[in-house]
């Protein structure tokens, strides 16, 4: 996850990532707290890293860092939840991506709360209809 989205739930009563290995990507932070360690470089260095070491998936949190990942074609699939709330401001989902990411529906799920759960594939060599 990003410093944004890190420095967000760093304030949570309890942590929400309980037995999840966290990675914070930020060029700015020093520290993290002991549930997640930081990393300052490369992504593409970072995936690597966590491939040699058996990672298969990698969860990605944050708007910018998903941007970065996507720009890289480093994304597979998107879950993009929908919350019925519509905001006056606030931060996009998604900034500076260098080009169009065509996606496939893969599911959809409503929830009773209004939640609407989308999971896409990310098509990175434009559309397709297969």
């Amino acid at each position: 996850m990003g410093k944004n989205s890190y420095e967000a739930v760093s304030n949570f009563a309890t942590w929400p990532y309980a037995g999840k290995r966290v990675v914070v990507l930020s060029s700015t932070l020093t520290s993290v707290c002991a549930q997640a360690e930081l990393f300052t470089g490369d992504i593409i260095h970072l995936v690597k890293k966590l491939h040699d070491e058996g990672i298969k998936h990698i969860y990605v949190d944050g708007g910018a860092t998903i941007s970065q990942f996507l720009n890289v074609g480093l994304v597979d699939q998107l879950i993009i939840s929908i919350i019925p709330v519509v905001l006056g401001s606030g931060i996009p989902l998604f900034s500076k991506i260098n080009k169009d990411k065509w996606c496939q529906l893969l599911s959809s799920q409503a929830y009773s709360n209004g939640l609407v759960q989308l999971r896409y594939e990310v098509k990175n060599n434009g559309f397709t209809d297969s």
